[in-house]
C-alpha cells in the first residue's frame, strides 16, 4: 500500500509539474519564433509564462511544507497565541485578492482568547482555508469567520457563499493532489496540495477539522483549538 501510495504521489507531483512547465516552453518558442515582434501577443505570452512560473512556485512551496511536516523530525513548538492576532493576520494575507474580486471578509471577537499551538503552522492553515474560500467564491459573494467556545476548545468556522462540494467528495478533499473539479482549480493557481497541509497542521496539534458543505449554497471548514 505504501509503494502504491508512493507511486501515485510520484505520478501527480509529475504531471503537477509538467502542466506549466509544457505552457512555459510553448509561449517561450513562440517567442523565439517571431512573437517578440508583436507587441501585444508578446505582453501577453509573457503574462502567461510569469503566471506558469508563479504556479511552479507555490507548487515547490507546498511540496517542501508537506514533506516538512511528514517527516520524522518534524515536531510542533506550541506556545500560548492571541486568537484574534492570529486570525487577523492570517485574513491580511488574502484582504487584496478578496476585494479584487469584490468577496466580502467578515470578522467580530469582542473578547480576546488565548489558546496552545504553534502560531506560524496554523496561521497558515487557516490562510490555506481562507484563501481557498475566497477563490471558489462568485463576485458579490462572502467569506465570515466565526468563534464557537467551549470548555475546553475554541472554534474557528470559516464559511463562504461559494460553490459548495459534493457529498461524494466531501471524504476525500483533504486527500493530496484531490480536486474536486480539476480544471477549475488548476484556472484559479491551486496546488491541490492546500488542504492536505491543513489537515497535517491541525492533527499534528492534536486538534480537529471538519467540514460541512451544500453545492451551490456554500462551505464551512470548522478548526479547534485548545483553550487556555
Amino acid at each position: 500500500r505504501l509503494l502504491t501510495m508512493r507511486q501515485s504521489f510520484v505520478a501527480n507531483v509529475s504531471h503537477e509539474l509538467r502542466t506549466p512547465l509544457t505552457s512555459i516552453k510553448g509561449y517561450a518558442e513562440t517567442l523565439a519564433d517571431g512573437a517578440l515582434d508583436d507587441r501585444t501577443a508578446a505582453t501577453r505570452f509573457i503574462g502567461i509564462i510569469s503566471t506558469n512560473a508563479d504556479r511552479l512556485n507555490q507548487l515547490l512551496d507546498d511540496l517542501l511544507d508537506l514533506s516538512r511536516l511528514e517527516s520524522e523530525q518534524f515536531r510542533i513548538e506550541q506556545r500560548e497565541c492571541d486568537l484574534r492576532r492570529l486570525i487577523d493576520s492570517s485574513m491580511a494575507t488574502v484582504r487584496a485578492p478578496a476585494e479584487r474580486k469584490g468577496v466580502a471578509l467578515k470578522f467580530s471577537m469582542e473578547d480576546e482568547h488565548s489558546v496552545l499551538c504553534d502560531a506560524a503552522l496554523m496561521e497558515n492553515a487557516l490562510t490555506n482555508l481562507l484563501d481557498n474560500a475566497v477563490k471558489y467564491t462568485p463576485e458579490g459573494g462572502r467569506v465570515e469567520v466565526g468563534l464557537r467556545l467551549e470548555e475546553e476548545r475554541a472554534w474557528i468556522d470559516i464559511s463562504d457563499t461559494g460553490i459548495g462540494i459534493p457529498a461524494a467528495d466531501l471524504d476525500r478533499i483533504f486527500e493530496r493532489f484531490y480536486r474536486v473539479d480539476k480544471g477549475r482549480s488548476r484556472a484559479m493557481g491551486g496546488t491541490g496540495l492546500g488542504l492536505a497541509i491543513v489537515r497535517h497542521v491541525v492533527e499534528a496539534h492534536g486538534e480537529q477539522v471538519l467540514v460541512q458543505s451544500e453545492v451551490g449554497r456554500g462551505t464551512t471548514f470548522g478548526v479547534s483549538f485548545t483553550r487556555i
